[in-house]
Protein backbone atom coordinates (compact mmCIF):
# COMPACT_ATOMS: atom_id res chain seq x y z
CA UNK A 1 0.00 0.00 0.00
CA UNK A 2 1.42 3.37 -1.03
CA UNK A 3 0.10 6.49 0.71
CA UNK A 4 1.03 9.83 -0.83
CA UNK A 5 0.15 13.37 0.21
CA UNK A 6 0.08 15.91 -2.61
CA UNK A 7 -0.12 19.69 -2.62
CA UNK A 8 -2.18 21.63 -5.15
CA UNK A 9 0.37 21.70 -7.97
CA UNK A 10 1.14 17.99 -7.50
CA UNK A 11 -2.58 17.24 -7.51
CA UNK A 12 -2.86 18.79 -10.96
CA UNK A 13 -0.48 16.19 -12.45
CA UNK A 14 -2.06 13.30 -10.53
CA UNK A 15 -5.54 14.43 -11.55
CA UNK A 16 -4.61 14.63 -15.24
CA UNK A 17 -2.93 11.21 -15.16
CA UNK A 18 -5.35 9.23 -12.97
CA UNK A 19 -8.63 10.95 -12.13
CA UNK A 20 -10.12 12.68 -15.18
CA UNK A 21 -12.42 9.74 -15.93
CA UNK A 22 -13.09 8.87 -12.26
CA UNK A 23 -13.99 12.24 -10.75
CA UNK A 24 -17.66 13.15 -10.99
CA UNK A 25 -18.08 16.20 -8.76
CA UNK A 26 -16.89 19.40 -10.46
CA UNK A 27 -15.53 20.41 -7.05
CA UNK A 28 -12.96 17.62 -7.26
CA UNK A 29 -11.51 18.82 -10.56
CA UNK A 30 -8.18 20.58 -10.32
CA UNK A 31 -9.42 23.82 -11.88
CA UNK A 32 -12.41 24.26 -9.55
CA UNK A 33 -10.32 23.31 -6.50
CA UNK A 34 -7.81 25.97 -7.53
CA UNK A 35 -10.67 28.46 -7.76
CA UNK A 36 -11.65 27.63 -4.16
CA UNK A 37 -7.99 27.63 -3.07
CA UNK A 38 -7.46 31.14 -4.46
CA UNK A 39 -10.67 32.31 -2.80
CA UNK A 40 -10.36 30.84 0.70
CA UNK A 41 -6.55 30.86 0.94
CA UNK A 42 -6.60 27.63 3.00
CA UNK A 43 -3.95 25.00 2.29
CA UNK A 44 -5.05 22.13 0.06
CA UNK A 45 -3.96 18.49 0.31
CA UNK A 46 -4.84 15.39 -1.61
CA UNK A 47 -4.08 12.12 0.11
CA UNK A 48 -4.05 9.12 -2.18
CA UNK A 49 -4.01 5.37 -1.52
CA UNK A 50 -2.59 3.14 -4.25
CA UNK A 51 -2.06 -0.62 -4.50
CA UNK A 52 0.83 -0.91 -6.94
CA UNK A 53 -0.48 1.19 -9.85
CA UNK A 54 -4.16 0.81 -8.96
CA UNK A 55 -5.95 3.83 -7.50
CA UNK A 56 -8.10 2.81 -4.51
CA UNK A 57 -9.13 6.00 -2.77
CA UNK A 58 -8.32 9.69 -2.57
CA UNK A 59 -9.45 12.49 -0.27
CA UNK A 60 -9.59 16.18 -1.17
CA UNK A 61 -8.95 18.26 1.94
CA UNK A 62 -8.46 21.88 2.87
CA UNK A 63 -6.65 22.84 6.08
CA UNK A 64 -7.78 25.79 8.17
CA UNK A 65 -5.23 26.86 10.77
CA UNK A 66 -6.32 28.43 14.06
CA UNK A 67 -4.54 29.24 17.31
CA UNK A 68 -5.85 26.03 18.82
CA UNK A 69 -4.80 23.77 15.94
CA UNK A 70 -5.77 22.56 12.47
CA UNK A 71 -9.17 21.78 10.97
CA UNK A 72 -9.23 19.53 7.90
CA UNK A 73 -12.36 19.67 5.79
CA UNK A 74 -13.89 18.87 2.45
CA UNK A 75 -15.48 21.97 0.99
CA UNK A 76 -18.97 21.41 2.31
CA UNK A 77 -21.51 24.21 2.08
CA UNK A 78 -22.88 22.93 -1.21
CA UNK A 79 -22.65 19.23 -0.46
CA UNK A 80 -19.37 18.68 -2.23
CA UNK A 81 -17.70 15.30 -2.01
CA UNK A 82 -14.19 15.04 -0.62
CA UNK A 83 -13.99 11.29 -1.12
CA UNK A 84 -12.94 9.92 -4.51
CA UNK A 85 -13.31 6.18 -4.94
CA UNK A 86 -11.55 3.87 -7.32
CA UNK A 87 -12.05 0.13 -7.59
CA UNK A 88 -12.65 -0.53 -3.90
CA UNK A 89 -15.09 -2.47 -1.76
CA UNK A 90 -16.75 -1.12 1.36
CA UNK A 91 -14.71 -3.28 3.75
CA UNK A 92 -11.47 -2.04 2.18
CA UNK A 93 -12.71 1.54 2.40
CA UNK A 94 -13.31 1.14 6.13
CA UNK A 95 -9.70 -0.03 6.60
CA UNK A 96 -8.30 2.90 4.60
CA UNK A 97 -10.39 5.52 6.38
CA UNK A 98 -9.36 4.08 9.72
CA UNK A 99 -5.75 4.43 8.60
CA UNK A 100 -6.38 8.04 7.60
CA UNK A 101 -8.14 9.16 10.78
CA UNK A 102 -5.77 7.38 13.17
CA UNK A 103 -2.41 7.77 11.45
CA UNK A 104 -2.18 9.57 8.13
CA UNK A 105 -3.83 12.77 9.30
CA UNK A 106 -0.67 13.42 11.35
CA UNK A 107 1.31 13.57 8.12
CA UNK A 108 -0.69 16.71 7.28
CA UNK A 109 -0.84 18.30 10.72
CA UNK A 110 0.70 17.50 14.10
CA UNK A 111 -2.10 19.27 15.97
CA UNK A 112 -5.49 18.30 14.52
CA UNK A 113 -8.73 19.50 16.11
CA UNK A 114 -11.14 18.03 13.60
CA UNK A 115 -11.29 16.22 10.29
CA UNK A 116 -14.35 15.99 8.06
CA UNK A 117 -14.83 14.05 4.82
CA UNK A 118 -17.88 14.55 2.65
CA UNK A 119 -19.53 12.03 0.35
CA UNK A 120 -22.61 12.37 -1.86
CA UNK A 121 -24.50 9.07 -1.80
CA UNK A 122 -25.31 8.67 -5.48
CA UNK A 123 -23.96 6.31 -8.09
CA UNK A 124 -22.94 8.91 -10.65
CA UNK A 125 -21.07 6.36 -12.69
CA UNK A 126 -22.33 2.85 -13.38
CA UNK A 127 -18.79 1.55 -12.84
CA UNK A 128 -18.30 3.33 -9.52
CA UNK A 129 -18.94 1.32 -6.40
CA UNK A 130 -21.63 2.65 -4.13
CA UNK A 131 -20.85 2.53 -0.42
CA UNK A 132 -22.95 2.80 2.70
CA UNK A 133 -21.58 5.68 4.75
CA UNK A 134 -23.73 4.66 7.72
CA UNK A 135 -21.85 1.36 7.92
CA UNK A 136 -18.52 3.14 7.73
CA UNK A 137 -19.32 5.66 10.46
CA UNK A 138 -20.55 2.91 12.78
CA UNK A 139 -17.53 0.69 12.15
CA UNK A 140 -15.09 3.53 12.84
CA UNK A 141 -17.17 5.19 15.59
CA UNK A 142 -17.19 8.48 13.70
CA UNK A 143 -19.74 11.25 14.03
CA UNK A 144 -22.10 11.23 11.07
CA UNK A 145 -24.02 14.19 9.76
CA UNK A 146 -26.35 14.09 6.81
CA UNK A 147 -28.14 16.65 4.72
CA UNK A 148 -30.54 16.26 1.83
CA UNK A 149 -29.28 17.34 -1.56
CA UNK A 150 -31.70 17.63 -4.45
CA UNK A 151 -30.56 15.88 -7.62
CA UNK A 152 -32.15 15.19 -10.99
CA UNK A 153 -31.58 12.05 -13.02
CA UNK A 154 -31.96 13.47 -16.53
CA UNK A 155 -33.11 10.12 -17.91
CA UNK A 156 -36.52 10.99 -16.44
CA UNK A 157 -36.94 13.92 -18.82
CA UNK A 158 -35.04 12.70 -21.87
CA UNK A 159 -36.59 11.11 -24.95
CA UNK A 160 -34.66 10.25 -28.10
CA UNK A 161 -31.71 12.26 -26.83
CA UNK A 162 -33.71 15.46 -26.31
CA UNK A 163 -35.40 17.16 -23.38
CA UNK A 164 -38.99 16.01 -22.88
CA UNK A 165 -41.08 17.77 -20.23
CA UNK A 166 -44.17 19.45 -21.65
CA UNK A 167 -45.29 16.39 -23.62
CA UNK A 168 -44.07 13.79 -21.09
CA UNK A 169 -47.12 12.00 -19.65
CA UNK A 170 -44.98 10.19 -17.06
CA UNK A 171 -44.36 13.46 -15.23
CA UNK A 172 -46.66 14.66 -12.47
CA UNK A 173 -49.48 16.51 -14.21
CA UNK A 174 -49.50 19.38 -11.69
CA UNK A 175 -45.77 19.97 -12.15
CA UNK A 176 -46.00 19.71 -15.91
CA UNK A 177 -48.83 22.25 -16.09
CA UNK A 178 -47.00 24.71 -13.82
CA UNK A 179 -43.79 24.46 -15.85
CA UNK A 180 -45.75 24.83 -19.08
CA UNK A 181 -47.55 27.92 -17.74
CA UNK A 182 -44.34 29.61 -16.60
CA UNK A 183 -42.51 28.83 -19.83
CA UNK A 184 -45.46 30.34 -21.69
CA UNK A 185 -45.27 33.48 -19.51
CA UNK A 186 -41.55 33.76 -20.26
CA UNK A 187 -42.24 33.39 -23.97
CA UNK A 188 -45.05 35.98 -23.89
CA UNK A 189 -42.65 38.40 -22.21
CA UNK A 190 -40.02 37.56 -24.83
CA UNK A 191 -37.49 36.45 -22.21
CA UNK A 192 -34.46 34.97 -23.90
CA UNK A 193 -31.53 33.03 -22.44
CA UNK A 194 -27.93 33.60 -23.47
CA UNK A 195 -24.79 31.75 -22.40
CA UNK A 196 -22.51 34.68 -23.11
CA UNK A 197 -20.38 35.71 -20.14
CA UNK A 198 -18.00 38.65 -19.93
CA UNK A 199 -17.01 41.42 -17.49
CA UNK A 200 -20.03 43.59 -18.33
CA UNK A 201 -22.47 40.70 -17.88
CA UNK A 202 -20.74 39.66 -14.65
CA UNK A 203 -21.16 43.17 -13.22
CA UNK A 204 -24.87 43.19 -14.13
CA UNK A 205 -25.47 39.72 -12.71
CA UNK A 206 -23.52 40.39 -9.49
CA UNK A 207 -25.71 43.42 -8.82
CA UNK A 208 -28.75 41.11 -9.14
CA UNK A 209 -27.03 38.58 -6.88
CA UNK A 210 -26.52 41.23 -4.17
CA UNK A 211 -30.17 42.28 -4.37
CA UNK A 212 -31.41 38.70 -4.17
CA UNK A 213 -29.16 37.84 -1.21
CA UNK A 214 -30.52 40.93 0.57
CA UNK A 215 -34.09 39.71 -0.09
CA UNK A 216 -33.19 36.33 1.40
CA UNK A 217 -31.10 37.79 4.23
CA UNK A 218 -28.34 35.43 3.16
CA UNK A 219 -24.55 35.49 2.75
CA UNK A 220 -23.22 36.75 -0.54
CA UNK A 221 -20.08 35.53 -2.24
CA UNK A 222 -17.36 38.07 -2.98
CA UNK A 223 -17.24 39.56 -6.44
CA UNK A 224 -13.68 38.32 -6.88
CA UNK A 225 -14.74 34.67 -6.79
CA UNK A 226 -17.04 35.10 -9.79
CA UNK A 227 -14.56 37.37 -11.55
CA UNK A 228 -12.18 34.42 -11.68
CA UNK A 229 -14.77 32.59 -13.80
CA UNK A 230 -13.76 34.87 -16.67
CA UNK A 231 -10.41 33.08 -16.72
CA UNK A 232 -10.32 30.75 -19.73
CA UNK A 233 -8.85 27.99 -17.54
CA UNK A 234 -12.02 27.53 -15.50
CA UNK A 235 -14.39 27.77 -18.44
CA UNK A 236 -13.78 24.07 -19.15
CA UNK A 237 -15.90 23.36 -16.05
CA UNK A 238 -18.23 26.37 -15.71
CA UNK A 239 -21.27 27.61 -17.59
CA UNK A 240 -23.35 30.77 -17.21
CA UNK A 241 -26.97 31.14 -18.27
CA UNK A 242 -28.41 34.67 -18.38
CA UNK A 243 -32.07 35.66 -18.82
CA UNK A 244 -32.86 38.89 -20.66
CA UNK A 245 -35.99 41.06 -20.81
CA UNK A 246 -35.96 43.86 -23.37
CA UNK A 247 -32.19 43.34 -23.75
CA UNK A 248 -31.61 43.79 -20.01
CA UNK A 249 -30.22 41.02 -17.81
CA UNK A 250 -32.81 40.21 -15.13
CA UNK A 251 -31.54 36.86 -13.84
CA UNK A 252 -28.78 34.36 -14.22
CA UNK A 253 -27.17 31.21 -12.90
CA UNK A 254 -23.58 30.01 -12.49
CA UNK A 255 -23.07 26.25 -12.94
CA UNK A 256 -20.07 23.95 -12.65
CA UNK A 257 -19.86 20.65 -14.52
CA UNK A 258 -17.64 17.62 -14.93
CA UNK A 259 -18.14 14.37 -16.83
CA UNK A 260 -21.68 13.22 -15.93
CA UNK A 261 -22.63 15.91 -13.40
CA UNK A 262 -23.66 19.55 -13.46
CA UNK A 263 -23.89 21.48 -10.18
CA UNK A 264 -26.19 24.49 -9.99
CA UNK A 265 -23.93 26.74 -7.92
CA UNK A 266 -25.68 30.11 -7.72
CA UNK A 267 -29.00 31.19 -9.24
CA UNK A 268 -29.99 34.81 -8.69
CA UNK A 269 -33.18 36.52 -9.83
CA UNK A 270 -34.91 39.18 -7.76
CA UNK A 271 -38.40 38.22 -6.58
CA UNK A 272 -40.40 40.57 -8.82
CA UNK A 273 -38.78 39.18 -11.97
CA UNK A 274 -39.45 35.58 -10.98
CA UNK A 275 -43.09 36.30 -11.85
CA UNK A 276 -42.00 36.54 -15.48
CA UNK A 277 -41.10 32.84 -15.53
CA UNK A 278 -37.37 33.60 -15.47
CA UNK A 279 -36.25 30.82 -13.13
CA UNK A 280 -38.40 28.23 -14.89
CA UNK A 281 -36.87 29.18 -18.23
CA UNK A 282 -33.35 29.10 -16.77
CA UNK A 283 -33.95 25.62 -15.28
CA UNK A 284 -35.33 24.39 -18.60
CA UNK A 285 -32.29 25.73 -20.47
CA UNK A 286 -29.90 24.17 -17.92
CA UNK A 287 -31.51 20.77 -18.49
CA UNK A 288 -31.54 21.16 -22.27
CA UNK A 289 -27.88 22.18 -22.35
CA UNK A 290 -26.93 19.36 -19.96
CA UNK A 291 -28.68 16.70 -22.04
CA UNK A 292 -27.10 18.02 -25.24
CA UNK A 293 -23.65 17.85 -23.59
CA UNK A 294 -23.89 14.32 -22.18
CA UNK A 295 -24.61 15.27 -18.57
CA UNK A 296 -26.55 12.57 -16.67
CA UNK A 297 -27.28 14.31 -13.36
CA UNK A 298 -28.05 17.87 -12.29
CA UNK A 299 -27.28 18.59 -8.64
CA UNK A 300 -29.38 21.45 -7.25
CA UNK A 301 -27.58 21.24 -3.90
CA UNK A 302 -29.36 21.55 -0.57
CA UNK A 303 -32.04 24.07 0.40
CA UNK A 304 -32.73 25.66 3.73
CA UNK A 305 -35.35 25.11 4.98
CA UNK A 306 -35.63 21.69 3.30
CA UNK A 307 -39.40 22.10 2.83
CA UNK A 308 -39.32 25.79 1.85
CA UNK A 309 -40.21 27.48 -1.40
CA UNK A 310 -36.78 27.04 -3.01
CA UNK A 311 -36.80 23.29 -2.29
CA UNK A 312 -40.34 23.01 -3.70
CA UNK A 313 -39.21 24.77 -6.88
CA UNK A 314 -36.37 22.28 -7.31
CA UNK A 315 -38.65 19.30 -6.71
CA UNK A 316 -41.11 20.74 -9.20
CA UNK A 317 -38.24 20.43 -11.66
CA UNK A 318 -37.90 16.70 -10.84
CA UNK A 319 -35.19 16.91 -8.19
CA UNK A 320 -35.20 14.00 -5.75
CA UNK A 321 -33.70 13.63 -2.28
CA UNK A 322 -30.12 12.35 -2.24
CA UNK A 323 -28.13 12.31 0.98
CA UNK A 324 -24.87 14.16 1.37
CA UNK A 325 -22.93 12.71 4.29
CA UNK A 326 -20.11 14.05 6.37
CA UNK A 327 -18.05 11.68 8.52
CA UNK A 328 -16.20 13.50 11.24
CA UNK A 329 -13.60 12.91 13.91
CA UNK A 330 -12.83 15.39 16.66
CA UNK A 331 -9.43 15.52 18.33
CA UNK A 332 -10.59 17.77 21.17
CA UNK A 333 -9.46 17.48 24.79
CA UNK A 334 -9.90 20.94 26.33
CA UNK A 335 -12.36 23.83 26.53
CA UNK A 336 -10.10 26.15 24.54
CA UNK A 337 -10.18 23.84 21.53
CA UNK A 338 -13.92 23.28 21.78
CA UNK A 339 -14.56 27.04 21.79
CA UNK A 340 -12.14 27.47 18.91
CA UNK A 341 -14.07 24.88 16.93
CA UNK A 342 -17.44 26.51 17.60
CA UNK A 343 -16.16 29.98 16.68
CA UNK A 344 -14.67 28.58 13.49
CA UNK A 345 -18.02 27.07 12.48
CA UNK A 346 -19.85 30.30 13.25
CA UNK A 347 -17.49 32.50 11.25
CA UNK A 348 -16.90 30.19 8.26
CA UNK A 349 -20.32 28.85 7.36
CA UNK A 350 -19.57 29.25 3.66
CA UNK A 351 -17.02 26.45 3.60
CA UNK A 352 -17.62 24.00 6.44
CA UNK A 353 -20.11 21.19 6.88
CA UNK A 354 -19.82 19.80 10.40
CA UNK A 355 -22.29 18.70 13.05
CA UNK A 356 -22.07 20.96 16.09
CA UNK A 357 -23.51 18.46 18.60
Amino acid sequence: MKVTILNLSEYENFYNENLIEIVQSPFQTFKVIKLLFDYFKDDFYFITYMEKDIFLMGICLFKKETKAGSHLYSFGRFGVSGLILGNIQEIELIDLLELFFQKDIYKITSNPISASIGYLQINYNDQQNSVNINNISEALKLKLFQRINLCVDLKRITKNGKISIIENKNINGKYRRNITRNLRIAKENQIIVSKEFNKKILNEWYSIHEQRIKELDGNKWDYGFFENLLDSEIQDHSQFFGAYFEEKLIGGVVCFFCNNVLDVFMLSTVKKNQMLGVNHLLAYEIYKWSINNGIKYVNWQASNPPNGGVAKFKKQFFAEDVYFYSVNKFYINNVFKINDFRNLMKNNQDRFFYPLG
